[in-house]
């Protein structure tokens, strides 16, 4: 077996895989970095080094984008976010960033559960945009935007202050926030019965786990007891994709994590993936990114020296 499959990193550690060394991170108020932590993308993109590759995060987070864009993955599935829109990941959650604009500007938040516990909070757990299949969209029409803009500037104010509560009155803010957002966001479903639901949802979680030493829908259905056709239904019927296209966004998912993470060769990190021919391999990944593997390595290579991505 390689290395090491999807990394999965806390503020500090992400910071140091994927961000500009710089005095800024050095700051006092950044010393409860692991809880908590509140930036103007405007002050901080230039310290972003993307592409960032898949990974996990101990930790929620949400980006705010007020202008230019930046794109974010949630699981398998890719975003461009444009003005007036919030994008959320929760902890724990498949995320990559591969790109940031030059001129992208909001904010971006990180928290964790000794910041807001749903548990203690149970009106979040219907939230969409907190759960951890829900959609992370919302995007705030612009005669609610002052009052965004205000929430967030209080939380950018009162984060850089040295107040002994200065946590409580920023939960409060971003419990507030979180009930403004709400309007603006699907109500969540309800943990649903429905098998094809279940059994899709059972499917993805494997994927995450077993890709490099399965990668057949077959060996999939056998392990949920059921027929690849009876599994290619139930996930055709629950996303409207089939089962070879979610197989297939894993696949890239950790191709992407093998060249990023990883010294091997691409004809090693094709075989990681159970692809034995290396131009068919080569093909696949520039048909699904538009570059190809080496060329995607050497722009992971080169971001160590690009302060962002134009």
């Amino acid at each position: 077996m390689p290395e090491q499959s999807i990394p999965t990193f806390n503020p500090t550690q992400l910071i140091a895989e994927f961000a500009v060394r710089d005095g800024y991170w050095q700051q006092p108020v950044f010393k409860d970095m692991e809880t908590f932590g509140f930036h103007r993308l405007e002050t901080t993109r230039h310290l972003l080094k993307p592409p960032l590759p898949p990974h996990r995060k101990t930790f929620h987070d949400f980006f705010f984008v007020t202008g230019g864009s930046l794109t974010r993955s949630k699981g398998f599935e890719n975003y461009t976010i444009t003005p007036h829109t919030f994008v959320f990941v929760p902890a724990h959650q498949i995320t990559s960033n591969d790109f940031v604009g030059a001129d992208v500007s909001g904010f971006m938040c990180h928290f964790t559960d000794q910041i807001i516990n749903p548990t203690h909070h149970p009106f979040l757990k219907e939230l969409d945009f907190l759960r951890f299949n829900g959609n992370p969209i919302v995007q705030i029409p612009e005669t609610h935007l002052p009052v965004i803009h205000i929430l967030l500037e209080r939380i950018a104010t009162d984060f850089m202050r040295n107040l002994p509560d200065k946590y409580l009155l920023i939960q409060s803010y971003l419990i507030t926030l979180f009930l403004e957002l709400s309007r603006f966001s699907a109500p969540a479903l309800a943990l649903t019965t429905n098998t094809s639901v279940q059994i899709t949802e059972q499917f993805k979680n494997l994927l995450t786990l077993h890709i490099r030493e399965k990668q057949r829908i077959a060996d999939y259905a056998e392990m949920l007891c059921i027929t690849p056709n009876h599994l290619n239904k139930c996930v055709k019927q629950a996303t409207n994709r089939t089962a070879s296209d979610w197989l297939d966004e894993m696949i890239l998912l950790e191709t992407k994590v093998l060249l990023s993470q990883t010294r091997l060769s691409i004809a090693e990190v094709a075989r990681q993936v159970g692809m034995e021919d290396q131009s068919y391999f080569g093909r696949f990944f520039k048909k699904k990114t538009g570059i190809s593997p080496s060329e995607y390595r050497k722009m992971i290579e080169t971001s160590e020296t690009l302060p962002f991505l134009s």
